[in-house]
Protein backbone atom coordinates (compact mmCIF):
# COMPACT_ATOMS: atom_id res chain seq x y z
CA UNK A 1 0.00 0.00 0.00
CA UNK A 2 1.23 3.37 -0.94
CA UNK A 3 0.65 6.35 1.27
CA UNK A 4 -1.01 9.28 -0.44
CA UNK A 5 1.37 11.96 -1.64
CA UNK A 6 0.76 15.09 0.49
CA UNK A 7 1.63 18.49 -0.87
CA UNK A 8 3.69 20.33 1.75
CA UNK A 9 2.42 23.73 0.50
CA UNK A 10 -1.16 22.83 1.40
CA UNK A 11 -0.13 21.61 4.85
CA UNK A 12 1.81 24.85 5.44
CA UNK A 13 -1.16 27.03 4.39
CA UNK A 14 -3.62 25.03 6.46
CA UNK A 15 -1.36 25.19 9.54
CA UNK A 16 -0.88 28.94 9.11
CA UNK A 17 -4.64 29.50 8.74
CA UNK A 18 -5.34 27.52 11.94
CA UNK A 19 -2.69 29.41 13.92
CA UNK A 20 -4.03 32.78 12.71
CA UNK A 21 -7.61 31.77 13.55
CA UNK A 22 -6.56 30.76 17.07
CA UNK A 23 -4.67 34.05 17.50
CA UNK A 24 -7.73 36.02 16.37
CA UNK A 25 -9.93 34.09 18.79
CA UNK A 26 -7.47 34.71 21.65
CA UNK A 27 -7.39 38.47 20.90
CA UNK A 28 -11.19 38.58 20.71
CA UNK A 29 -11.57 36.84 24.07
CA UNK A 30 -8.86 38.98 25.65
CA UNK A 31 -10.49 42.19 24.42
CA UNK A 32 -13.92 41.02 25.64
CA UNK A 33 -12.68 40.62 29.22
CA UNK A 34 -11.35 44.16 29.46
CA UNK A 35 -13.41 46.81 31.23
CA UNK A 36 -15.77 48.48 28.81
CA UNK A 37 -17.66 51.73 29.14
CA UNK A 38 -16.48 55.22 29.98
CA UNK A 39 -12.96 56.10 28.89
CA UNK A 40 -12.23 58.15 32.01
CA UNK A 41 -9.36 56.53 33.91
CA UNK A 42 -11.04 57.63 37.15
CA UNK A 43 -14.32 59.24 38.10
CA UNK A 44 -12.36 61.93 39.94
CA UNK A 45 -11.19 63.23 36.54
CA UNK A 46 -14.80 63.56 35.37
CA UNK A 47 -16.06 65.57 38.33
CA UNK A 48 -14.21 68.86 37.63
CA UNK A 49 -15.26 68.71 33.98
CA UNK A 50 -18.88 68.13 35.00
CA UNK A 51 -18.81 71.16 37.30
CA UNK A 52 -17.26 73.36 34.61
CA UNK A 53 -19.74 72.22 31.94
CA UNK A 54 -22.65 72.81 34.34
CA UNK A 55 -21.48 76.40 34.92
CA UNK A 56 -21.03 76.98 31.19
CA UNK A 57 -24.58 75.80 30.50
CA UNK A 58 -25.95 78.19 33.14
CA UNK A 59 -24.02 81.01 31.46
CA UNK A 60 -25.36 80.09 28.02
CA UNK A 61 -28.94 79.97 29.29
CA UNK A 62 -28.54 83.38 30.95
CA UNK A 63 -27.06 84.82 27.76
CA UNK A 64 -30.09 83.49 25.84
CA UNK A 65 -32.32 85.30 28.39
CA UNK A 66 -33.88 82.11 29.70
CA UNK A 67 -35.38 82.85 33.10
CA UNK A 68 -34.49 80.60 36.07
CA UNK A 69 -38.21 80.04 36.69
CA UNK A 70 -38.47 78.29 33.32
CA UNK A 71 -35.85 75.68 34.27
CA UNK A 72 -36.45 72.47 36.23
CA UNK A 73 -33.13 70.88 37.18
CA UNK A 74 -32.69 67.30 38.39
CA UNK A 75 -29.92 64.74 38.82
CA UNK A 76 -29.93 61.33 37.13
CA UNK A 77 -27.55 58.50 38.03
CA UNK A 78 -25.04 57.51 35.36
CA UNK A 79 -25.07 53.71 35.17
CA UNK A 80 -21.82 51.98 36.03
CA UNK A 81 -20.48 54.97 37.99
CA UNK A 82 -21.14 56.89 41.17
CA UNK A 83 -21.61 60.05 39.09
CA UNK A 84 -24.85 61.82 38.27
CA UNK A 85 -25.70 63.80 35.18
CA UNK A 86 -27.72 66.98 35.29
CA UNK A 87 -31.00 67.06 33.41
CA UNK A 88 -32.64 70.40 32.71
CA UNK A 89 -36.23 70.64 31.49
CA UNK A 90 -36.59 74.12 30.08
CA UNK A 91 -39.70 75.90 28.88
CA UNK A 92 -38.68 78.28 26.08
CA UNK A 93 -40.51 81.19 24.47
CA UNK A 94 -41.55 80.89 20.81
CA UNK A 95 -38.99 83.47 19.66
CA UNK A 96 -36.11 81.24 20.85
CA UNK A 97 -35.49 78.39 18.44
CA UNK A 98 -34.14 75.08 19.77
CA UNK A 99 -31.49 75.15 17.04
CA UNK A 100 -30.07 78.34 18.61
CA UNK A 101 -29.69 76.58 21.96
CA UNK A 102 -28.23 73.52 20.22
CA UNK A 103 -25.64 75.65 18.41
CA UNK A 104 -24.58 77.40 21.63
CA UNK A 105 -24.29 74.10 23.53
CA UNK A 106 -22.46 72.42 20.66
CA UNK A 107 -19.93 75.24 20.45
CA UNK A 108 -19.33 75.02 24.19
CA UNK A 109 -18.99 71.22 24.11
CA UNK A 110 -16.32 71.39 21.39
CA UNK A 111 -14.15 73.49 23.74
CA UNK A 112 -13.98 70.43 25.99
CA UNK A 113 -13.64 67.88 23.16
CA UNK A 114 -17.27 66.90 23.54
CA UNK A 115 -20.34 67.04 21.36
CA UNK A 116 -24.01 67.91 21.55
CA UNK A 117 -26.44 65.31 20.24
CA UNK A 118 -29.96 66.61 19.61
CA UNK A 119 -33.14 64.69 18.91
CA UNK A 120 -36.68 65.88 18.38
CA UNK A 121 -39.76 64.28 19.91
CA UNK A 122 -42.65 65.39 17.70
CA UNK A 123 -45.27 63.75 19.88
CA UNK A 124 -44.27 65.75 22.96
CA UNK A 125 -43.19 68.82 20.96
CA UNK A 126 -39.75 68.84 22.60
CA UNK A 127 -36.07 68.72 21.71
CA UNK A 128 -33.52 66.83 23.81
CA UNK A 129 -29.87 67.80 23.66
CA UNK A 130 -27.39 65.39 25.23
CA UNK A 131 -23.88 66.65 25.94
CA UNK A 132 -21.37 63.85 25.58
CA UNK A 133 -17.78 63.96 26.76
CA UNK A 134 -15.41 61.00 26.33
CA UNK A 135 -18.26 58.62 25.62
CA UNK A 136 -20.33 59.64 28.64
CA UNK A 137 -23.46 61.78 28.58
CA UNK A 138 -22.88 64.34 31.34
CA UNK A 139 -25.74 66.77 30.73
CA UNK A 140 -29.19 66.64 29.14
CA UNK A 141 -31.19 69.71 28.17
CA UNK A 142 -34.84 69.19 27.21
CA UNK A 143 -36.46 72.16 25.49
CA UNK A 144 -40.23 72.57 25.31
CA UNK A 145 -41.76 75.67 23.67
CA UNK A 146 -44.42 77.55 25.61
CA UNK A 147 -46.32 80.28 23.72
CA UNK A 148 -47.10 82.10 27.01
CA UNK A 149 -43.45 82.94 27.64
CA UNK A 150 -41.57 85.99 26.43
CA UNK A 151 -37.90 86.83 26.90
CA UNK A 152 -37.29 90.12 28.61
CA UNK A 153 -35.62 93.05 26.92
CA UNK A 154 -33.77 95.70 28.91
CA UNK A 155 -36.23 97.73 30.96
CA UNK A 156 -39.10 95.31 30.41
CA UNK A 157 -40.22 92.65 32.93
CA UNK A 158 -40.23 89.04 31.76
CA UNK A 159 -43.39 87.02 31.40
CA UNK A 160 -43.56 83.92 33.54
CA UNK A 161 -46.16 81.25 33.80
Amino acid sequence: MKSPNIDHGIVWRLSTAIVLALAALALFLLHGTQKTGVSFPAEQEARPLMVQVDREIDTILARLKIQKEWIRKSEVAISGTTLTRTERKIMIPPDLLPVQVNLALSTMARKYNGRAIASENSRENSVSIHLEFRGMIMETVILKPDPRLKRSTPGEPSTTI
